[in-house]
């Protein structure tokens, strides 16, 4: 889908593919801020929690990307789906400032990746069982036929 893309040029369409799988396997799992005033959260429901000043709150920002409340079949892979930008940029004073540039950089990279095949261009490297050093090289890509 994504070679597709590229290979017709597409890149709203690329986008909505890397968009999509970056929801699947985002760059950052949860992060934590320090409230700086008391807060309500979910105000007015059965939900409702009180955040007092100073207190360290860690939310789940991957968690969010797969909530039926807010994403309709989360768990399919679909390059139809709306954007929700706060799930990769966040949302309101914490958005990141840099979105227009990191989405094109994305983009571009991925770009620029997809059109090589990929192939293990050297010794796995482990620290205990888990893999810490991945060597990859590129070739060009080989037509289909």
């Amino acid at each position: 889908m994504a070679r597709a893309a590229v290979a017709s040029g597409d890149d709203d369409k690329l986008w909505a593919v890397l968009r999509e799988a970056l929801r699947f396997s985002p760059p950052r799992l949860m992060l934590a801020r320090s409230c700086g005033q008391g807060h309500h959260l979910a105000q007015g429901t059965a939900d409702e929690v009180v955040v007092p000043a100073g207190t360290t709150v860690v939310v789940a920002t991957a968690a969010a990307a797969f909530d039926p409340a807010r994403v309709d079949e989360p768990e399919h892979f679909r390059v139809d789906r709306p954007e929700h930008p706060d799930f990769l940029f966040g949302e309101g004073p914490h958005a990141c400032v840099a979105r227009q540039v990191a989405t094109a950089a994305i983009r571009e990279a991925c770009k620029a990746l997809l059109g090589h095949e990929f192939h293990l261009s050297g010794p796995l490297r482990r620290d205990g069982g888990r893999p810490i050093s991945f060597p990859v090289g590129l070739a060009p890509l080989r037509a289909a036929g």
